[in-house]
């Protein structure tokens, strides 16, 4: 375990090495807007490594549904119109 980390901090260091080179190469507003955008994703990046689980729309692959599209999808499934009675009650 301790080789792989080891292994991956080297790639981690060289990874920073070559973005601060490119970095380097940009104009002074250009790369600002970069390492903003670098630091938004870290961020987000960290969040998810934090909580430790995946939310449940990665796992599944699924689209999440609005409270109304889910309405809409429990309703179309009903045989019978919401608000009347079914026959023989």
């Amino acid at each position: 375990m301790a080789k792989k980390k080891i292994e991956f901090d080297k790639a981690v260091e060289r990874a920073a090495r070559i973005i601060q080179e490119q970095l380097e190469t940009l104009p002074v507003e250009v790369a600002k807007e970069k390492r903003k955008e670098l630091h938004a994703m870290a961020i987000k990046a960290s969040r998810a490594a934090k909580n430790g689980k995946r939310s449940r729309l990665q796992r599944t692959g699924a689209t999440r549904l609005s409270a109304r599209s889910r309405a809409k999808t429990l309703y179309a499934s009903r045989s019978v119109p919401r608000g009347v009675a079914p026959e023989g009650v």
